[in-house]
């Protein structure tokens, strides 16, 4: 029998609490063939919306490019250890709008290993792999 790693001993992952606050991290973003097409930094904050539970993010993307993308999110427990992730920022322009199917788990008490797939009209476009940590203040902050 083998122990278990201290890091990964309680890796019940809760968005609820770990996005309150602010965190930061890094990432890169792959085309479908899984080649690195960018590499980015990513700072969210996040806040109790009130309403179901619901935690608002605002998330920001700096690309290695200088380009910079920020998304607004809704997360809302959707039971058994699920939760619906949604873009809180009103309708998509165009025809068609990206899927985004979003896996997220504990890797430490303040860390969160993210992998994105983005899709298009089924059509896989790639993946985001991020990395976030609790951004906590100074001491005496």
């Amino acid at each position: 029998m083998t122990a278990t790693p201290p890091m990964f001993q309680d890796s019940t992952f809760r968005p609820e609490s770990f996005f309150i606050g602010q965190t930061v991290g890094g990432g890169v973003l792959r085309d479908p063939f899984f080649r690195i097409t960018r590499r980015f930094r990513v700072e969210t904050r996040g806040y109790r919306d009130g309403s179901y539970g619901a935690v608002k993010l605002d998330e920001t993307y700096a690309y290695d490019t200088g380009e910079v993308d920020a998304f607004q999110w809704v997360i809302t427990p959707a039971g058994a250890g699920r939760y619906v992730l949604a873009e809180a920022l009103g309708p998509a322009r165009g025809l068609a709008k990206p899927r985004f199917k979003v896996r997220m788990g504990l890797v430490g008490g303040d860390t969160v290993l993210k992998s994105v797939r983005v899709g298009l009209l089924g059509a896989p476009l790639g993946t985001v792999t991020a990395v976030h940590r609790r951004a906590f203040p100074a001491a005496g902050a």
